[in-house]
């Protein structure tokens, strides 16, 4: 009988995922960046089960988040049912878009605080994603760079009704919070859980990025007129397109993502953050380093393992310079 996790159908994403990684690392234009490191965070066999990039850890976190989760709105079923209201809520805000180079860890602390300050007070579980955007500048880029990434939150939302969330959502851009990214794109999006749709929710929710994102601008129509200026000129408005990354597309978001983990891009609050803390518990096992311990300690297992030997029989001198 499938499970909540089959219905999910996340081990089939990220099996085609993997694929195409592996593909992009061997046809992709920019993949003379990689280093004998890249190629060993994408096997499935890697010391470290939690990293962002790795469809591997993609499926051991999505097992454990979907445990936890089938446990407490479906009473350990397959999700065709749920016991409350659920809310499936997508934040963006412009000031979390960002250059192509990796994030900093106090960058990173910056945008998850901005996207989940609408969810404050609220029972919720939720991930931040980048969306990779291929011709679009944004406003303080001063390079040639075309390229950007919007890193924007999905969540899980549960204890309040659609109306609420959104009359919420309403007075906070009031307010001057969730920028919209250009005049036409939504920086909010509430939408109701149907019955039946929770596991496929879920998947969507922790899948890799799959999609990459333009820009085009087009002329802004109103109840069937133009929207025109005080000098007559027709206003311009933008809208979204999507489509499958290519090789070198998803290089980039791979050189974006390879220092992150799966357990520090996820957020929650109230009830879920003893879901959160339990699905961490459940996914990293003990001996595995956590994203605080620096990567040489992560490094030096490996190649011990690699080469049979211990790292405590090496010289002292080594171990110091990890320290």
């Amino acid at each position: 009988m499938p499970t909540f996790f089959d219905n999910t159908r996340i081990a089939q994403w990220q099996g085609i995922e993997r694929r195409n990684q592996r593909t992009a690392f061997e046809v992709a234009r920019n993949r003379h960046r990689l280093t004998p490191v890249d190629r060993h965070r994408i096997k499935p066999h890697g010391l470290d089960q939690l990293l962002a990039v790795n469809s591997r850890s993609r499926i051991n976190w999505g097992r454990a988040i979907c445990g936890e989760l089938a446990r407490f709105f479906c009473d350990d079923g397959d999700g065709t049912e749920h016991n409350q209201g659920i809310l499936f809520v997508t934040l963006c805000d412009r000031q979390c878009v960002r250059s192509l180079e990796s994030l900093t860890q106090e960058d990173l602390s910056r945008i998850k605080d901005r996207l989940r300050y609408g969810l404050r007070g609220l029972h919720y579980f939720a991930v931040v994603e980048p969306a990779l955007y291929l011709n679009w500048k944004i406003a303080y880029q001063r390079d040639e760079k075309k390229q950007c990434v919007s890193w924007h939150l999905h969540g899980l939302v549960w204890g309040i009704s659609k109306s609420r969330m959104q009359k919420r959502l309403r007075e906070l851009r009031r307010e001057g919070w969730y920028e919209r990214l250009e005049r036409g794109l939504r920086p909010t999006h509430v939408k109701v859980v149907q019955l039946g749709r929770l596991p496929r929710t879920v998947g969507y929710l922790l899948k890799s990025p799959i999609s990459a994102y333009r820009v085009s601008a087009v002329d802004w129509i109103r109840d069937g007129k133009s929207v025109v200026d005080k000098n007559g000129v027709v206003q311009r408005k933008f809208k979204q397109t999507k489509s499958e990354l290519r090789p070198g597309e998803r290089l980039t978001l791979y050189f974006t993502m390879r220092h992150l983990y799966l357990d520090e891009l996820a957020l929650a609050g109230g009830e879920g953050r003893g879901l959160l803390a339990a699905a961490k518990r459940a996914a990293r096992p003990p001996r595995t380093p956590s994203p605080g311990v620096p990567n040489c300690v992560y490094w030096r297992e490996f190649f011990s393992h690699r080469r049979g030997t211990s790292w405590s029989a090496r010289p002292s001198h080594q171990d110091r310079s990890c320290k």
